[in-house]
Order: C-alpha cells, then structure tokens, then sequence
C-alpha cells in the first residue's frame, strides 16, 4: 500500500502541474492579446494618417481653384472629398473598437466639417467673381490657420493612441513579470515535491531495489520529456514571433504599394475625365501631351505591378532559381538595349564593361529583373548627361558585379533602408521619376536565392554602386 505522505505529494505535484500549466496559458493569452492591441493601434494611427491626408488634399485643391479660378482643380477636390467620408468613418469604428477616447475623433471632425463649409464657402464666392486679391491673401492666412488646428488635432490623437500603447506594453510587463515571478515559486515547489517523493520512495521501497530503479528510470524520462517540451515551446514561441513578424512586414509593404498604385490611378482618372468633357478646347499638341503623361504613368504603374507579383511569387516559394552558364556581356547588352530609350530621354551613357569570358551560375529570368532594376535605378538618380558602368571580376569561385552611376547618390540613412520595407522612401529620380523601392528589395531576395549577396556604396552627390556577387561557372558545367 502506498504511503499516505507520497499520496499527498503526488496530489501536490499534479495541483502544481495544472496551476503552472494555466499560468502559462494565461501568460501567452495575454501575449497576444497585448500583441493584438497593438495592432489595433497602428490600425488607428495608419487611419489618422489617410485621414490627414484627405484633407490636405482637399485643402490644397480648393485653394488652387479660390487663388487661380481654374476649373481643374475642383476635379481632383471632388473626388477626394468623396473619399474622406468612408476614410472618416473607418477611422471612428477602428477608434470604437479600440476603445480610445472617442472626444479626440469628435473634435476632428468638428475641425474637418468646419473646413469644408468654409472651403464650399469661399468656392460659391469665387464663383460669383466677387473675390479680390485681397480676398485671396486672407483666404490663404485662413487655409493655414484652419490646417493647423486640424495638424493639431491629429497630432493630439497620435499622441493618444501612442500613450494608449505605452500603457498597455506597462500593463503586459507588469502582468507577466507578476505570473513569471508566481510561475518560478511553484516550479520550485514542485521540483522540491518531487524529490521530496523519490526519498520516500527510497526510503520506503529500499529493499525493492529493481521496483525502485524502474520507477528511477520512468522519472528520469518524465523529467527528459518535459525539458523536450519546454524546448518545443520555446520553439514555437520563437517560430511565431518569426512568423508575426513577417506578417506584419508584408502588411507594411502592401500598405505602401496600395498607396502608391491608388495615386496614379486618380491622376489617370482625372486626366480621363479632362479629354472627355474638354477634348473640344485642346489642340492636337496638348492630346499628344496628355496622352504622354497617361502612358508615362501606365507604364510606371505596370511595373509596380509586375515587381510586386514576382515578389509575391518569391514569398510563396513558387519561383525557385534554375542555375545555368551565363555570359555576362551578352546579358547585359541585351537589357541595355531595352532601356537604352530611357537612357536617351535624359542623354545618359550606359557602358557595358563586362569581359566577354566572365561567365557566371546564374537563372536567367533572375538575372533579367536584377540587372533591369539596378540599371533602371541608375537612369532614375543620374542628372542629364550622365554615365553608367556595368563591370564585374571574378574572384576565387565567384563574381562580383557592379553597377555604378554618377548621380544624386545617397547619404548613410538612406542606404540603410534601400533594400528594407519596415520604412517607406519617398524619394523621385532626377526627372521627377516616380517609384516603390521594391526592384531593389526583389533585386536582393533574388541574389541571396542564387546564392549571392548584394550591397551598396554612395556618397550624396557623388553616384553610387550597387554590388552583388553569383557563383562562377566552372569550365565542366553544360549550358
């Protein structure tokens, strides 16, 4: 029969088991509970941003038709005013749900509606061509002092939901330092009821030695398989912060091509719209211009487009490199001459100084878009009548290869988040060039997926160079 005092030790330990077990389980709730908290609140500040936005958008159409009397700026005025109210009410729910202080949204609102009179105002007046110049310098004094409150306003709210934050991070600390701190006190506890348990078994089962070595035996596993579990937990701790991360990087990306495909759309829109209602008032130089611009801005966005499906496919694993023999030279003349146009439109001078027997492991399509993009990148930063050089050199048994150019160049900050999307660069090339940044992020994946690395050096004003290496082909290896 088994002792009373091991029975109540094992009735311990197993209360101690589940108590440590829902302690944990409590302790990663509140993890991510803590962690969805915060994602609502960059929800709120991501809103109050396309909210501020709106405005200033709004704001600056209305005051270009009130100061020019041009008819042109109240298309692109409507058609954000139209988007302001969704954007307005997306932000009040995500504050509701949040539950932030909803007087903050209030004030905004009020601010936001009393521009809008005001602007709607000043446009019936402009209209009736009772507005003198006079009236056009006060009504600038009022847009900025209107603006400024509204700044204000949002700013306040930021710095809500920022502190919102901060105390909810303070709360999570402190909620789990308190559970760390009860968990390790009944681990100890259990850890000495255990022992406590192995004595009296010893003590009471001394003359069952082969009982007693089994039960030793069985005891060790136990001990082995929990260590093995709270590895396994670990692990999975880690695999899921990996994979939150990811996420939350990917949704920071697509936040900014939505971002960047949504403008251009509206200018297409608004240029469409022009040709439809005044195609009458243009001469055929002034169609020839729009129709320009459209396909400039078409072009730009089909791009977008296709580097951020490429890069898609990268992320799912569906597109896995294919090495073969590459001759350098040959590649790179081919893509020069596709971007040649381009290099002409601003009389820039690519060369191609790649030995003609430098041969590389490479995929083809990769080497496509790598050398597209870094090329491209080049004729975006260069001033006219630049110079970019493609060269390369074979060292051991692989290549580095550069692309350099003598343009705008870059300082450190900015070369640090080239080939990153946890921050957004606005920066247009020398002609006003727009774009997202992702041909080098798509450039980078590529290289490391070849097995290759890739960096840069710049200097503001001076150019930059874009490096990256590939394995060398050997002599042995079929095409």
């Amino acid at each position: 029969m088994v002792p009373k005092k091991i029975i109540v030790l094992v009735f311990v330990s197993v209360v101690l088991v589940i108590i440590i077990s829902s302690l944990i389980y409590i302790n990663i709730i509140q993890f991510l509970n803590s962690n969805q908290w915060a994602a609502q609140t960059y929800q709120v500040l991501n809103q109050i941003e396309i909210v501020y936005s709106d405005i200033k958008d709004i704001e600056t159409g209305a005051r270009g038709y009130i100061i020019t009397g041009n008819d042109t700026y109240l298309y692109s005025y409507n058609d954000i005013g139209k988007i302001l109210m969704p954007d307005l009410s997306t932000l009040k729910n995500f504050i509701i749900a949040d539950k932030s202080p909803i007087r903050s949204y209030t004030s905004l609102e009020d601010l936001i509606n009393d521009q809008l009179r005001l602007q709607e105002k000043l446009i019936k007046l402009r209209r009736s061509g009772g507005y003198s110049q006079n009236d056009v310098l006060i009504t600038e004094e009022v847009g900025k002092s209107k603006m400024d409150e509204i700044r204000n306003a949002v700013n306040g709210m930021k710095s809500a939901e920022n502190d919102l934050l901060t105390d909810r991070l303070k709360q999570r600390a402190a909620r789990t330092f308190g559970l760390f701190g009860v968990t390790t006190i009944l681990v100890i506890l259990l850890i000495a009821a255990i022992i406590f348990t192995i004595y009296l078994f010893k003590k009471e089962l001394g003359s069952r030695r082969k009982v007693y070595d089994r039960l030793q035996e069985d005891i060790t596993e136990r001990i082995k398989a929990e260590v093995q579990l709270k590895l396994a937990e670990e692990k999975l701790k880690k695999y899921a912060a990996e994979l939150e991360t990811l996420n939350e990087t990917k949704d920071k990306l697509f936040s900014i091509i939505a971002h960047d495909l949504r403008s251009p759309f509206q200018a297409l829109t608004s240029a469409s719209d022009l040709l439809i209602e005044d195609l009458d008032s243009f001469n055929k130089e002034e169609i020839q211009q729009i129709a320009g611009e459209l396909k400039t801005v078409v072009k730009t966005q089909n791009e977008v487009v296709d580097n951020l499906l490429t890069w898609a496919q990268l992320q799912r694993g569906k597109i896995e490199p294919n090495p073969r023999r590459v001759f350098l030279y040959d590649k790179v003349k081919k893509i020069t001459e596709q971007v040649q146009r381009l290099a002409d439109g601003k009389n820039i001078q690519i060369c191609n100084s790649l030995s003609k027997d430098l041969i590389a492991m490479g995929d083809m399509e990769m080497l496509q878009i790598i050398f597209h993009n870094l090329i491209f990148n080049g004729i975006k930063f260069c001033n006219h009548g630049g110079e970019i050089e493609i060269n390369g050199k074979k060292t051991e048994e692989e290549i580095t290869i550069w692309v350099r150019d003598n343009g705008i160049g870059m300082d450190d900050d900015l070369k640090k988040l080239i080939f990153t999307i946890d921050k957004r660069i606005k920066r247009s090339g020398t002609m006003d060039e727009k774009g997202t940044g992702l041909g080098l992020i798509l450039s980078k994946e590529m290289v490391e997926k070849q097995g290759g690395k890739i960096w840069a050096e710049s200097e503001e004003g001076k150019g930059s160079t874009f490096y990256f290496t590939l394995p060398a082909a050997s002599e042995l290896e079929e095409v």
